[in-house]
């Protein structure tokens, strides 16, 4: 399909996880990415989203089963996001 289809369907699948599981902050891969751009469409709906993006997909989901926390990620799958339900920042 399309990208506008693919975005449409990473929107979906998106929206679906960040409904069940209460999340809070998404993290992309790439900026300009497919997906995103599916994220940026969810925050216009809910401000109590954080999106971060151009992030290691790989190392977010290192320091989940660091903290020992991987049931609160879900990865979205066949995607480049991973979504959170509540993060604590530190300096």
């Amino acid at each position: 399909g399309s990208r506008a289809e693919r975005v449409a369907e990473i929107e979906e699948r998106m929206r679906a996880i960040v409904s069940e599981h209460g999340i809070h902050v998404i993290f992309t891969d790439l900026p300009a990415g497919s997906c995103t751009i599916a994220a940026r469409r969810i925050l216009r709906d809910d401000s109590g989203i954080t999106l971060v993006t151009g992030v290691n997909l790989a190392a977010v989901r290192g320091v989940a089963f660091l903290f020992d926390r991987p049931n609160e990620a879900a990865f979205v799958n066949g995607t480049g996001a991973i979504a959170v339900d509540d993060i604590e920042f530190t300096r």
